[in-house]
């Protein structure tokens, strides 16, 4: 069974978070997306828009010396994704690696990406992937 373009949208833009292509990742956003960190995130609040996303990988980049998502089961909410993953890194300097399971909510609109909230916990992804 071929996977829906929603889909489709978020491997190119795994890919090209993961490869930092940040023309590929503003082509996939729309203008005035939101990415939305949780209250213990390291960054807290919403960054918005291209430069709000830009802002985000660049901090993630500097943070770590290599980073990948490992794709896992993705649920599929109509406009809205939530994708399991795991985070891969080597850590900034101390060549420690880390794999944190992280889960990924996208809600997109006109094959655009509109917003991207983030979880560690996920029943409370799965409940907010029903509540929006």
């Amino acid at each position: 069974m071929p996977e829906n373009d929603n889909i489709q949208v978020l491997r190119r833009m795994y890919e090209a978070w993961d490869a930092m292509d940040l023309d590929t990742v503003f082509e996939l956003l729309d203008p005035e997306a939101a990415w939305v960190n949780p209250d213990y995130a390291v960054e807290p609040g919403t960054r918005r828009g291209h430069e709000g996303f830009a802002i985000a990988l660049r901090n993630l980049a500097g943070s770590f010396d290599s980073y990948s998502h490992v794709l896992g089961e993705v649920v599929d909410f109509g406009d809205r994704l939530l994708w399991h993953t795991i985070f891969k890194a080597r850590g900034g300097g101390s060549g420690a690696e880390v794999d944190i399971p992280e889960q990924h909510l996208w809600t997109l609109r006109d094959g655009k990406i509109v917003e991207l909230r983030w979880f560690h916990d996920p029943a409370e992804a799965e409940q907010a992937a029903r509540d929006l």
